[in-house]
């Protein structure tokens, strides 16, 4: 259900911007939660709807399915404690994206965050320093994972 609803509106979106504003300029994604697995099925597509992708505690993956399927550039910001994401998963993940890498096919980052939970990037308690601090470093993965697909 959530794929054939969702799906052909996010995809023609992203077309759509492609032809249009982004016609001539790197164009890239970025998902929290369940976005995380838009950027992973967008990074995964092969046309060019996307160039690169950023995800922080992706939801609902099929680990090993949807990480293998990826062929665009993806930088992934992991919570080390995140039941959306468990680590079990999230080290199969983090393997896959690396192996791919190192073969030189596409380059992938994967940073996991010690102490973090699910929501660590958009949820942080401003209060809590650690938490803030890991929701600043993710944010800062995105701008420099983008500033590096986009100028490279």
């Amino acid at each position: 259900m959530r794929d054939s609803v969702a799906r052909p509106r996010i995809f023609n979106f992203f077309r759509t911007l492609r032809l249009a504003e982004a016609k001539d300029l790197p164009l890239g994604c970025a998902g929290f939660c369940w976005g995380g697995y838009w950027v992973m099925q967008l990074c995964a597509d092969k046309t060019d709807a996307v160039d690169c992708g950023f995800t922080a505690h992706p939801s609902f993956l099929s680990v090993p399915k949807d990480v293998e399927a990826v062929l665009k550039p993806v930088s992934v910001a992991a919570a080390l404690d995140d039941h959306q994401l468990p680590r079990d998963k999230m080290e199969v993940a983090k393997d896959i994206l690396m192996a791919k890498s190192k073969k030189g096919d596409v380059e992938h980052e994967f940073v996991v965050y010690e102490g973090a939970k699910h929501g660590f990037a958009v949820r942080a308690n401003e209060d809590d320093k650690e938490e803030a601090r890991r929701g600043n470093e993710a944010e800062e993965q995105a701008i420099n994972w983008f500033t590096k697909c986009f100028d490279p």
